[in-house]
């Protein structure tokens, strides 16, 4: 779970660490986007397409690549 902001029409913007976990070496594939500070939203967005710098991949917490882009269905 983390927060992210909608930058255009079906993309957000978001950390990184929420796709990547670097401690366990492995990605979240299984998204789901849902709108609203509270988490109280019925309706939510999967996630078709995700990027991140490839950098943040490594275990050194010093890393300034902790973005990522999520492209929403349609």
């Amino acid at each position: 779970m983390g927060s992210g902001v909608l930058i255009s029409k079906n993309i957000v913007l978001t950390a990184a660490h929420n796709i990547y976990n670097r401690v366990q070496g492995y990605e979240n594939t299984a998204f789901k986007v849902y709108f609203g500070a509270d988490g109280t939203a019925k309706q939510y967005y999967d996630v078709e397409e995700f990027r991140y710098m490839r950098e943040f991949k490594t275990k050194d917490n010093k890393t300034p690549y902790d973005f990522a882009l999520l492209k929403l269905t349609k």
